[in-house]
């Protein structure tokens, strides 16, 4: 697969995912969901979280992206060790 089709094909998916969480309620991602995502390795998020900037910057419902890329970073987050001095999603706020 060339790299054009990959980037769409992510493209696709985080617009999917984002979707549903758009609608699901409570707003978040399903268990199963969270399972696939849980061990991320810090290339694979920063692919997602790429793939996602790509999207709201041309434009692509920012509410349901938002939604999704919280539920990802919270997620991962908790995953993180406990002395950890930065982890995914920290925004300077003091982790939770």
């Amino acid at each position: 697969m060339d790299e054009d089709v990959s980037e769409s094909v992510i493209a696709r998916l985080i617009a999917a995912l984002a979707s549903q969480v758009a609608v699901s309620d409570p707003r978040g991602l399903a268990p199963a969901a969270i399972e696939a995502l849980s061990d991320l390795s810090r290339a694979e998020a920063r692919e997602i979280f790429s793939s996602a900037g790509h999207l709201v910057h041309y434009g692509s419902e920012t509410d349901e992206l938002e939604a999704l890329i919280e539920s990802i970073s919270t997620n991962q987050r908790r995953k993180a060790d406990a002395g950890a001095a930065l982890a995914t999603g920290d925004n300077g706020a003091t982790r939770r």
